[in-house]
């Protein structure tokens, strides 16, 4: 077999595909995280206690939402696993029944013979 550039790149980049479960899994850890994390890292950035010895002046006010993300991300994965599966299982759930046919009103269903 020859090796390539395309060969080292496919044989590199191969992932099995994410479930639809994993998915739900991985936007639910996100949701967990900026709901909680988020609203706190904003309440400490906006705290009237900050010192402006500590502030990072104009590079701070500029960057701070995008170290902000960054750690929230970084927060999120290590924990709130708990929540994060009782959401996804929620959401699963959910979808599930939607997928379901709905059954028909009024009794059974009775065919016409034409």
């Amino acid at each position: 077999m020859k090796i390539t550039n395309t060969n080292i790149s496919s044989l590199l980049n191969k992932k099995k595909p994410a479930t639809q479960e994993e998915q739900v899994a991985k936007q639910a850890q996100k949701w967990v995280a900026q709901t909680f994390y988020g609203t706190l890292l904003k309440q400490l950035r906006n705290s009237p206690f900050k010192s402006e010895l500590f502030s990072g002046g104009r590079g701070a006010e500029a960057f701070g939402p995008m170290v902000d993300a960054n750690i929230i991300d970084h927060l999120g994965k290590g924990t709130g696993k708990h929540l994060v599966h009782a959401v996804t299982k929620a959401i699963m759930n959910n979808a599930a029944k939607k997928a379901e046919p709905a059954a028909p009103k009024g009794g059974a269903h009775v065919s016409t013979i034409a």
